[in-house]
């Protein structure tokens, strides 16, 4: 009996291969946007310790304003590439999904003809075996 050679292998393999590329790149679309999540948390919590800090002098009030709208200003920079990373990290889910519907379409016919082999062997051994019992019969 001839070995079981899946005809599209190759297909199946690299199919594979871009499913693991597209599964890499979403979790690093999805670190990225954690990142910029955190450096929000960060912008937050410098806030909070500089208005627990109370200035004593006019001078002070000002640089403490200043530093305010600074930090207003890069929340806000920061969220705006928040949600373009958000946008990015949906994008790599879709075509992570999309590979791997590709790969598992392979992979059924893989199964197929692999369920098929397996029934062509049956067969086979059946029909020995007859042509066995056969033969005993006619000797």
């Amino acid at each position: 009996m001839r070995k079981f050679e899946f005809r599209l292998q190759k297909v199946l393999d690299y199919r594979r291969l871009c499913e693991d590329w597209a599964k890499q790149a979403y979790i690093e679309s999805q670190a990225r946007l954690l990142d910029g999540q955190d450096e929000v948390r960060t912008i937050a919590h410098r806030r909070e310790k500089a208005i627990a800090h109370t200035p004593h002098s006019v001078n002070g009030m000002v640089s403490l304003e200043q530093y305010l709208v600074k930090l207003d200003d890069d929340q806000r920079a920061q969220e705006a590439v928040n949600s373009i990373l958000e946008q990015e990290v949906e994008s790599a889910r879709q075509d992570w999904v999309s590979a791997r519907q590709d790969a598992e379409a392979i992979q059924k016919l893989h199964d197929r003809e692999w369920e098929d082999y397996q029934t062509e062997v049956l067969r086979e051994e059946q029909k020995a075996l007859d042509e066995f019992a056969n033969y005993r019969r006619a000797a």
